[in-house]
This record gives C-alpha cells, structure tokens and sequence, in this order.
C-alpha cells in the first residue's frame, strides 16, 4: 500500500461520511510538474515495500529547474534531466560523482539513487513530493527545503 493510499485512508475514515468524502479527499493531490521546481529533501525511501527512514545527519536533496535536476545523494553529487507531464515523471541519465563515505551515507545514498531510478510518476500531497515506479508504489517521499 503506498503511503499516499494510506494517508488518503486514514484521513478519510477519521471522519466516516462513506465514498463521497473518500473521493474529495483523493482530489488533493497535485500533479502540476510546476510544482516540482525547487529543492526537496529526502525524507524516506523504499527498501523493497517498506519504506526507510533517512539518516538526518545525511543530507539527501535533489533541485528540479527547468528541465535540469542537481542534487546530493548523501555523499556524491548529480546532475542530470527530467520530463514531466501531468503526474509523469522520467529522469533522464544521470551523472554523479564516485566518492565514498560512511557506510550508513552510502546506504541511504543507494536508495535514493535507486528511487529516481524507479521513478515513473509524482504527485505533490500534504506539501510533500511522493515519488512512485511501477503500480504506483511508493519510490520516495521528499518534503521541501
């Protein structure tokens, strides 16, 4: 279940006014790619269906502008491209830098680059980036900086 659903779900069964709450709740979501502009923080990310806490003294980010993104994984750099399109989300190669670092960094790092990877939609929901691959599961959640 994708942290969106679940969100959507407990939100709509707090107050129980059957399907028709259920669908205006689900019209909260925001899939404008103009909303992707700016910097974002990665707040978790999926290991397998269970999403993963990020390390706070790991700085994972990642700045869409225009087409371009640039970010930190944690402990390397990349840079690359993206096209969206109404909930849509392709990014192109991207290109990083190959440093080490602590072996904790470099996990998080690994699951950050592996939910871009993966990444086929987004939505903006509750102020916070939700990144999705294949059956809409859940790649990365990121909040803004």
């Amino acid at each position: 279940m994708s942290v969106r659903f679940r969100a959507v779900l407990t939100a709509c069964l707090a107050v129980p006014m059957g399907a028709v709450l259920l669908t205006a709740c689900a019209g909260n979501a925001v899939t404008d790619p103009a909303e992707l502009e700016g910097t974002w923080v990665l707040e978790s990310y999926a290991e397998g269906v269970e999403q993963t806490d990020v390390d706070p003294a790991v700085n994972s980010e990642i700045t869409f502008d225009n087409g371009q993104v640039t970010g930190s994984g944690g402990v390397n750099t990349f840079s690359g491209t993206y096209e969206a399109d109404d909930g849509r989300l392709q990014f192109g190669p991207l290109a990083s830098t190959l440093m080490a670092g602590e072996p904790a960094a470099m996990e998080q790092e690994s699951g950050f680059f592996s939910a871009l990877e993966a990444t086929e939609s987004f939505e903006v929901f509750e102020g916070k980036l939700v990144l999705s691959g294949k059956n809409n599961d859940t790649a990365a959640i990121l909040v803004p900086k």
